[in-house]
């Protein structure tokens, strides 16, 4: 899970609404990385479609700073996918 998706998981109050595991924590991680994953390759330019998949897949700790050079709307697209993550999760708790 990288770095960021816990903090978001943090951010959003759904790790405190759980007694989760490590593993239910982890897979949270996942599903929330899914949706931001989407909504940005959805977003950027397709010339920058490789360096943010290699940017992710290195946990790079200047991702934040990258996207929002390369992505506009970054901030707004980001709190759509959080907030359609929050409302479906907290529909299956």
């Amino acid at each position: 899970m990288l770095t960021q998706t816990k903090q978001l998981l943090q951010s959003t109050g759904l790790l405190d609404k759980l007694s989760a595991s490590e593993l239910l924590t982890e897979k949270l991680g996942e599903k929330l990385e899914k949706y931001i994953i989407t909504a940005l390759a959805n977003s950027i330019p397709d010339d920058k479609a490789a360096e943010l998949e290699e940017k992710i897949n290195d946990d790079d700790p200047k991702l934040a700073e990258y996207l929002k050079s390369n992505v506009p709307d970054y901030e707004s697209i980001l709190q759509t996918a959080v907030d359609n993550f929050v409302a479906d999760a907290e529909k299956t708790l």
